[in-house]
């Protein structure tokens, strides 16, 4: 999960629902696309809870929290979450105009502000485990204390 790759092709996947939701909005494109933006909704919504299930269980279940920048990371997924399941869910009465949909610049902000915390962490390999960097202030701490005196450490 920690890999650039599935990285790429997750943001790749969100920048493409953000795109295909934006332009449902206009009148132009509206009626051709609006079907493409619940199904890639739901699919993004799954690709985030495994990942984040995933996660959680691999890093010790409740000692996931600990960190904080995994609760920021926690706090965005969610509010980004529910704004794709509730235009996902009401594409339809979005489609007619009767219902409050969330405006596709919020729900791109909420997706790329998880993801650039979750880069933040992989870069600096921020984990709930015990031995590994609890924050990124710690991560930092331990990589300049191994460049400088690695040699020493056995």
């Amino acid at each position: 999960l920690d890999s650039v790759i599935f990285q790429c092709i997750v943001f790749l996947f969100m920048a493409m629902y953000c795109m295909f939701y934006v332009l449902t909005r206009g009148e132009a494109l509206k009626e051709s696309l609006w079907r493409y933006t619940k199904p890639a909704g739901y699919g993004l919504i799954l690709i985030f809870s495994c990942e984040f299930i995933i996660r959680a269980i691999a890093q010790g279940g409740e000692r996931f929290f600990r960190p904080g920048l995994h609760k920021a990371e926690v706090f965005t997924l969610g509010c980004g979450m529910i704004s794709i399941m509730w235009s996902s869910y009401n594409t339809n009465a979005i489609e007619e105009g009767t219902a409050y949909t969330p405006s596709g610049q919020s729900q791109a902000v909420l997706l790329i502000m998880h993801r650039l915390l979750r880069m933040l962490g992989i870069y600096y390999q921020v984990s709930a485990s015990e031995w590994a960097a609890q924050s990124v202030l710690d991560a930092h701490g331990y990589r300049m204390f191994m460049s400088k005196l690695g040699d020493l450490v056995v």
